[in-house]
């Protein structure tokens, strides 16, 4: 639950494709 709501808060406040991005590089 906390998980859910910080990633919501994060994607308000910054932009989801920069976290995207991030990710998809990891992988």
């Amino acid at each position: 639950m906390i998980g859910g709501v910080s990633t919501t808060t994060k994607t308000i406040e910054r932009p989801d494709v920069r976290e995207d991005t991030s990710t998809n590089d990891d992988t």
